[in-house]
C-alpha cells in the first residue's frame, strides 16, 4: 500500500480541517515525503512524490511566479501542495486555481493554526509504518520462497506460488526470452498469449523492447523494470519484469502482468525475491546438468578410446557398458553454436522428445555436437523420432542436422559407431541440397565408402574435370548449369519433378540440359555418365563444403 492524498485527507486527523481547493482528480497521487519550504526558487529542492508545504510567504507579493510555480511542481511529479491560509495568503489566487486544475495538481488549503510539523509526523508515520509493515511481508514471503528452494521446488512451483502470492500471471524465460515456466490465474493480453503458443515472446515484440532500451536499462540497473501498456510492444496490461542474474551471468528473465488492479510496491518487492529465487534454482540446476554431463562425458570417451587416461568409476562404466551391450543406436546432433544455457535447455528438449518415442536416451555434449545414446537396435525407429524432433526442435528456435549410425551390441564398438554418426552428419551437410536434414550412415552405401572413407586418394578424371569447367563457368557467367545438373540427376532424370524444385519452366530445362551437352559433352542417354557425374557432384560437395550446386 502507498499514502495517497486522498487516504491522507481521510485518515489522518490532522488534516481533518484541509480542503482540496484545486487539482482534485490529482488526489490519488502518491505521498512518498513530505517537504517544509518557503522559497521562491523551490522545485530544485523537491523530488519525484513529495508533498509540499509552505506559507506562501515567498510568491505572495509575486503573481507572475504562482501560477508557474503549480505547473513546475507538477513537472516534477510532486504530489501536490498545502498552502497555510490565514495570514501571509488569505484565498488561493484564482491563477493557481486555474494552472493546478489544468494538470491535475492537488491544491490543500490549511488553516494558519495547524501546526506543520505535526503534520509531518503524522505523514512520516504512516509512511514508516506502511513500508515495516511492506518489510515484514516481503521478508515472510521471502522466507517462503526460501524454503521453496530448500525442497527441492523447480521454476514452475516457483511461478504458482508467485502468482497465487501476487494474485497475477507469471513468467519465467531464459536469457534469449524462451518460456521456461508460468502460470496464468488471470485473462491474459494477446502479447501474453502468443508467447505461451509459441514458448517464447514474439520478435516483433523483442524488437520494441529493445528499441525503447528496457534490456539496456536492466543491464545497467538489474531491478525490477515497470513496463506500462504500450501500442508499439502491444502489452494491454501493465507488466514488471526483473532480470535473472547469477553474480554478473544473465539467466533470464521474470515477469508478472498485472489483472484489473494496478501493480503495488509489494509486487515489486515480491519479483525482485522471485528472481533471486529463480536464480538459486537455475544455478542449481546448471551445476547438476554439469556434473551429469561431465561423468557421462568422461564414461562415453572412456569408452571411445579405452587408452585414454580418464579415471573410471568401475560400477557405472560397467552399468552403462551392461547398457550398450543390450543394443544401441547412436543419434549425433548438430545445431551450430549455442550458449550454455541453451545447450543445456536442447539436452533436455532431446532427452524428454526420445523418452515420448519409448526410447531410452542419454545425451553427451561433445563440443559443438550433441551424442545421443538410443537404448535400441531399430535404426529405422530412430530415423522416425529424429524426423519428429527436428521440427519439434525449430519450434523451440534449434536448427538441427542428424546424423545416425548403425546398430550395435558391442560397447568397445562405440567409438566406430559415433564416427558413423558423425559421417552422416558431413554428408548431410556436404549432400543435402533438398532440405533432408536426418541421415543414417546405412544411407550412404557406397558414398560412404567411395567419398568418406576412400582406400585411396582419387587422381582426377574427365567428370571431376567437367565439373571444374562447369562451376568455372557459373561463377564467372553468374549461370546456375551445376545445380541444375545435380538437381536434375538426383529426381532421377525427371524433368517434370526437376522444373519444378528448380522452380523453372521444362522447357527453360530442356535449354539447360541441351548447353550442358553443348557446352561440355554430357551425354544424357549414358546411364555410366550419368552415374559418375552424380558421384563426382557429390564429392564435389564434400570437398567443397562451402560450395552451393
Amino acid at each position: 500500500m502507498t499514502l495517497t492524498i486522498a487516504q491522507a485527507l481521510h485518515e489522518l486527523p490532522i488534516l481533518s480541517k484541509a480542503q482540496v481547493v484545486a487539482g482534485a482528480r490529482g488526489v490519488e497521487r502518491a505521498i512518498r515525503w513530505t517537504h517544509i519550504i518557503d522559497h521562491p526558487d523551490v522545485v530544485p529542492w523537491v523530488q519525484e512524490g513529495h508533498l509540499l508545504l509552505t506559507t506562501a510567504f515567498a510568491i505572495m507579493l509575486h503573481p507572475e511566479l504562482q501560477a508557474d510555480l503549480v505547473r513546475a511542481l507538477d513537472e516534477k511529479r510532486l504530489a501536490g501542495m498545502i498552502i497555510n491560509i490565514g495570514r501571509y495568503m488569505l484565498e488561493i489566487p484564482a491563477e493557481m486555481v486555474a494552472a493546478a486544475d489544468a494538470c491535475g495538481f492537488p491544491l490543500i488549503t490549511l488553516p494558519w493554526d495547524v501546526d506543520f510539523t505535526a503534520v509531518t509526523h503524522a505523514i512520516h508515520e504512516h509512511i514508516l509504518q506502511e513500508q515495516y509493515a511492506l518489510s515484514e511481508q516481503a521478508d515472510a514471503i521471502h522466507q517462503a520462497l526460501t524454503r521453496l528452494v530448500l525442497e527441492g521446488g523447480d521454476l514452475a512451483r516457483l511461478t504458482r506460488q508467485l502468482a497465487e502470492i501476487l494474485h497475477c500471471s507469471v513468467t519465467i524465460e531464459d536469457e534469449a526470452l524462451r518460456l521456461l515456466a508460468h502460470t496464468t490465474l488471470q485473462p491474459a493480453d494477446e502479447v501474453r498469449a502468443r508467447s505461451i503458443q509459441l514458448g517464447r515472446t514474439p520478435d516483433e515484440v523483442v524488437a520494441a523492447l529493445r528499441r525503447q532500451g528496457v534490456f539496456e536499462h536492466l543491464r545497467q540497473h538489474p531491478a525490477p523494470y515497470h513496463l506500462p501498456p504500450n501500442a508499439e510492444t502491444g502489452f494491454t496490461l501493465e507488466r514488471i519484469v526483473a532480470p535473472i542474474l547469477v553474480g554478473e551471468t544473465l539467466f533470464g528473465y521474470i515477469w508478472i502482468i498485472a489483472s484489473d488492479q494496478p501493480l503495488t510496491r509489494l509486487d515489486t518487492l515480491v519479483i525482485e525475491r522471485g528472481a533471486t529465487v529463480a536464480a538459486l534454482i537455475l544455478s542449481r540446476q546448471e551445476a547438476i546438468y554439469e556434473n551429469e554431463q561431465r561423468l557421462k562425458t568422461q564414461l562415453f570417451e572412456g569408452l571411445c578410446d579405452p587408452d585414454a587416461a580418464i579415471p573410471l568409476d568401475g560400477l557405472p562404466e560397467a552399468a552403462w557398458r551392461a547398457g550398450l551391450q543390450a543394443g544401441y543406436t547412436l543419434l549425433v546432433l548438430d545445431a551450430g553454436g549455442l550458449d550454455r544455457q541453451s545447450r543445456r535447455r536442447l539436452t533436455a528438449l532431446v532427452e524428454a522428445h526420445m523418452r515420448r518415442e519409448s526410447l531410452p536416451a542419454t545425451a553427451i555434449e561433445r563440443g559443438p555436437r550433441l551424442a545421443v545414446v538410443l537404448g535400441t537396435l531399430d535404426v529405422e525407429k530412430v530415423r522416425q523420432a529424429a524426423g519428429r524432433l527436428l521440427p519439434a526442435a525449430a519450434a523451440q528456435g534449434f536448427q538441427l542436422t542428424a546424423g545416425i549410425s548403425a546398430a550395435s551390441r558391442e560397447a568397445e564398438a562405440l567409438r566406430q559407431h559415433y564416427q558413423q554418426a558423425v559421417d552422416a552428419l558431413s554428408a548431410a551437410a556436404a549432400l543435402d541440397q533438398h532440405q533432408r536434414r536426418v541421415w543414417a550412415y546405412d544411407d550412404l552405401g557406397f558414398l560412404g565408402d567411395l567419398l568418406i572413407h576412400p582406400p585411396q586418394p582419387r587422381s582426377p578424371n574427365r567428370y571431376t574435370a567437367t565439373l571444374e569447367k562447369i562451376a568455372h563457368h557459373d561463377a564467372e557467367k553468374n549461370t546456375h548449369y551445376l545445380h541444375t545438373l545435380e538437381t536434375y540427376l538426383d529426381h532421377l532424370s525427371s524433368a517434370n519433378q526437376a522444373a519444378k524444385a528448380l522452380y523453372i519452366h521444362r522447357n527453360t530445362l530442356y535449354q539447360r540440359l541441351a548447353r550442358l551437352t553443348d557446352l561440355w559433352g554430357i551425354d544424357f542417354e549414358d546411364p555410366l555418365v550419368l552415374l559418375n557425374l552424380n558421384l563426382a557432384i557429390k564429392d564435389w560437395h564434400l570437398n567443397h563444403p562451402q560450395s552451393a550446386a
